[in-house]
């Protein structure tokens, strides 16, 4: 009777550990701060396996760079002076449109004036000029992501393919913009907003 009890135990925690992994969490609505998560509908190309974070999103259009995908190009060949570390010092892949502008994401809180808030204590704002500026101001804590290119949708198409099930909206967590490891964050997100197991 015991060992029935004792089974029966452990098959209920099992269940239970299965379904904290396939919950799907309710996601929150697409706005200027919440990450974009590709879905496995989206199979080849760019976007796949891509974590956006959208920085406007209104009726005319939806702006973004992709958070999760280093260039094999360092900040060294546009700012040979910097001391970031090695995970600040790649140019991310922000995406297909405009890819010879760059863009930077900032976390500090001495914002310049010129610098569009996102979330707490981090910014964004356009600019070759701009990162070298905040590059040469970085202090302690203080990190920065430069992005070339931005990812674009206009007028009703994102909200197309959010219907057809090729993306996820999920908050932005702040930790991850400036992950130490980048590639990694998909898989993560993924797995939590999908109810998905990879």
């Amino acid at each position: 009777m015991r060992s029935m009890k004792k089974r029966g135990w452990i098959v209920a925690s099992l269940v239970l550990y299965i379904l904290s992994f396939s919950v799907v969490w309710a996601q929150p609505p697409l706005a200027a701060g919440t990450f974009l998560v590709a879905t496995d509908k989206i199979d080849d190309g760019i976007f796949k396996e891509s974590v956006v974070l959208i920085l406007r999103h209104d009726a005319e259009v939806t702006i973004g760079v992709i958070v999760n995908k280093p260039s094999e190009m360092k900040l060294s060949r546009v700012l040979p002076n910097h001391s970031l570390p090695e995970s600040d010092a790649q140019l991310y892949f922000g995406g297909p449109v405009n890819p010879m502008t760059v863009s930077t994401m900032s976390m500090t809180k001495r914002p310049h004036p010129s610098m569009t808030p996102l979330l707490d204590n981090i910014y964004w704002i356009p600019g070759l000029r701009a990162l070298g500026h905040i590059v040469e101001q970085v202090q302690g804590e203080e990190r920065v992501r430069a992005y070339m290119g931005v990812s674009t949708w206009k007028g009703n198409q994102l909200q197309k393919e959010l219907a057809a099930d090729s993306w996820v909206v999920a908050p932005v967590e702040s930790r991850l913009i400036f992950s130490e490891k980048p590639t990694q964050i998909w898989s993560k997100l993924y797995a939590r907003w999908s109810g998905r197991w990879l």
